[in-house]
């Protein structure tokens, strides 16, 4: 009987091999070390022969266990013939029967008909006019596609997909950096704040004329660099009541905060 270990280390050869488990059950090894499990039995007067899956997708234990509802007049097995239609996913259904529908809608159209929306937009919606405008570019692709070949039909939407991708990205970028920007703005305008209140209570608090001039003086130094950032400075032209500034005032924000500056010697200041 075959072991798991076998089985793992079986590997591509010049010619398909099998190996053997028992019940007719065996693992067919690829020349390019894919492996797959079949089972040879015999229905009625004839020999079937079944494929129900890869190695290591299903183990041999599985294996084994998909062998239990044989029986010798009939099969009862959870597998799939080697002719049958390969699986594929709703999607690909769905492309599959839009092609075939595509094929009819100019007949329908002939007779002054309409054709009703399909399920294909509700699995990938936008897709069936992107099929459309492909299956109208190629009739070829069309009838591929109708008769199940859909990877062509695949192909086509991704592209679309991938086109339109594109031609959002230049118009969503300056929206994403307006947004980032403005963010940016926003901290420096409350780092501003917090930097202005941090020495306005100097200014305050200073044991000593010195600690406070110095204090005066970054409050000054803060107060002109807003003459050389207008972003900021209209940004925080909000908050002119925080330092008791007048809101009505025609003047600059960082021409009236050195004005404060001057006018709160020896009073408290503040934003």
């Amino acid at each position: 009987m075959l072991t798991d270990i076998q089985a793992k280390k079986a590997k591509g050869a010049d010619k398909p091999y099998k190996l053997s488990d028992s019940g007719g059950l065996f693992l067919l090894v690829s020349t390019t070390g894919n492996r797959s499990w079949r089972l040879k039995y015999r229905f009625g007067q004839k020999e079937k022969l079944l494929t129900f899956g890869s190695y290591p997708d299903v183990s041999l234990v599985r294996a084994r266990e998909l062998l239990r509802p044989v029986k010798l007049a009939e099969v009862r097995i959870s597998a799939r013939p080697l002719n049958a239609e390969p699986l594929r996913s709703p999607l690909d259904k769905a492309v599959e029967r839009f092609a075939g529908i595509t094929k009819q809608i100019v007949d329908v159209r002939r007779v002054g008909g309409k054709e009703l929306p399909h399920e294909l937009d509700a699995l990938r919606p936008g897709s069936a006019n992107d099929l459309r405008e492909a299956f109208g570019k190629s009739h070829q692709l069309t009838k591929e596609t109708a008769e199940g070949r859909i990877a062509g039909a695949i192909a086509a939407m991704d592209r679309r997909d991938a086109a339109r991708a594109t031609e959002r990205a230049p118009a969503e970028r300056p929206a994403r950096e307006r947004i980032r920007l403005a963010g940016e703005t926003e901290k420096r305008a409350d780092l501003f704040v917090s930097k202005w209140k941090k020495e306005a209570a100097v200014v305050k608090q200073a044991p000593t004329y010195a600690a406070r001039d110095a204090a005066r003086a970054k409050l000054t130094e803060m107060a002109k660099s807003l003459h050389r950032d207008a972003q900021l400075e209209s940004l925080l032209q909000n908050r002119r009541a925080q330092p008791g500034l007048d809101a009505m005032s025609t003047k600059t924000l960082s021409q009236d905060l050195q004005l404060s500056l001057g006018r709160g010697r020896g009073m408290g200041i503040g934003m």
